[in-house]
């Protein structure tokens, strides 16, 4: 009695791990990620400022990346689950402590292939979630090298309009707010929608 191909081939794959083609390493390139938004800083307040008279309004320069999260699904997506590992070394430097991430790729034909980057944390980060973000930003700086989430380099900053301008001295932070003046909540949703043709060109 003759099996259904798709029932074989799940027989004699059983328990065998299949390594990745070249052609699913050449789509880590093409797959567009998950894209988020950040907002990156907010403009200073001019000096002699009056915003009667000034043609300066206050707004917000916002950034798109992909959450680590959507780094990971992308490589399981792409490459499945099996087919890609990771390693992390911390190491002292004479800039301080960095965290070395390796992202291997086990492909056809040639085996494991592991290429890594290192990972920053700026100082606003909290000291509690340093190591934290130490580690998601050299994983997605690795998987950049294979080619993950390079679409960032080719979408622009957005420049939204905020409440206030950011003040020396104020820990009155400024917010996004909407054209009907109400607060962002969400600002990835917000550039999306409010920023649709200008992200698209």
């Amino acid at each position: 009695q003759h099996k259904q191909p798709k029932l074989l081939f799940l027989e004699l794959t059983k328990g065998k791990k299949m390594a990745a083609t070249l052609n699913q390493v050449k789509a880590l390139r093409s797959t567009i990620p998950t894209i988020e938004w950040r907002v990156q800083s907010f403009a200073k307040e001019p000096y002699n400022y009056d915003p009667k008279t000034s043609w300066q309004k206050p707004q917000g320069t916002c950034v798109s990346y992909t959450p680590v999260e959507g780094v990971v699904e992308l490589l399981d997506q792409v490459l499945g689950p099996d087919n890609w590992c990771s390693d992390i070394t911390s190491v002292d430097s004479p800039f301080g402590k960095l965290t070395i991430y390796r992202l291997g790729v086990n492909i056809e034909g040639s085996g494991w292939v592991y290429k890594a980057d290192v990972g920053s944390a700026t100082e606003d980060d909290d000291k509690g979630k340093t190591h934290k973000t130490l580690i998601s930003d050299a994983l997605k700086r690795a998987a950049a090298m294979w080619g993950v989430a390079r679409i960032h380099k080719f979408l622009p900053k957005i420049n939204a309009p905020a409440d206030k301008f950011t003040k020396k001295g104020s820990f009155d932070k400024p917010k996004l707010v909407k054209s009907n003046g109400k607060p962002v909540y969400d600002v990835s949703a917000h550039i999306h929608e409010a920023f649709a043709e200008q992200i698209k060109a």
